[in-house]
């Protein structure tokens, strides 16, 4: 288990790193969030670490149109990610202990189309409805390419493609029907580097 939140650790890191956005981290113990307020842009991730004691982080006040939470923090269940999309205030607590109450801002919205590149290659994404994922991607040198995608406790939940490729553009749609409602991260590792990209299913 702790080599899955290693390795979507390092993910959202390099990923995060190469589109300018930020990681925020939030320690969790006995009995507060650190820090209890915050501000972020759209498109960056929170990321809640467990340091001591049994406890959640669980969305109570948060703006139209975002994604509610509820996700364990403890021993077992170290970590959560949240990667807010919509702007505004945004209220959360323990459930187990009334006293944790903290809170962000969130500055901005994020759209559902971006092209992040790194390097000797790029990914493009945009969505099609609310379940058809069309990906391009670009490559200006011929490689093996794996492209999968996560959720957000480190999960693959989908493989796209693991292939050698050639050098020049490339395309894929993927059907997300099957996936439940939330975010998740796409990402593409390539010889030595690898984009990550947000995705959300409606």
């Amino acid at each position: 288990m702790k080599k899955i939140y290693t390795m979507m650790l390092a993910l959202i890191l390099s990923g995060t790193a190469r589109t300018n956005a930020t990681v925020m981290i939030v320690s969790v113990s006995d009995f507060q969030f650190t820090p209890a307020n915050f501000t972020v842009n759209a498109g960056d991730t929170i990321m809640w670490v467990w340091m001591s004691g049994f406890h959640t982080t669980t969305s109570n006040n948060i703006p139209p149109g975002a994604l509610s939470w509820d996700a364990p923090i403890n021993n077992s269940s170290p970590v959560y990610v949240y990667i807010p999309l919509v702007g505004g205030n945004y209220d959360y607590q323990c459930n187990f202990h009334s006293q944790m109450q903290a809170s962000f801002t969130v500055v901005g919205t994020v759209g559902i189309e971006h092209q992040y590149s790194s390097g000797n290659a790029s990914l493009n994404t945009t969505m099609t409805g609310a379940s058809q994922l069309n990906i391009t991607y670009n490559m200006s040198s011929a490689g093996t390419i794996d492209l999968a995608m996560y959720d957000l406790i480190g999960n693959k939940v989908l493989t796209i493609s693991h292939d050698a490729e050639s050098a020049g553009s490339h395309a894929a749609r993927v059907n997300l029907e099957g996936l439940q409602k939330g975010i998740y991260l796409l990402n593409m590792q390539f010889g030595e580097g690898n984009i990550t990209r947000k995705v959300m299913v409606q």
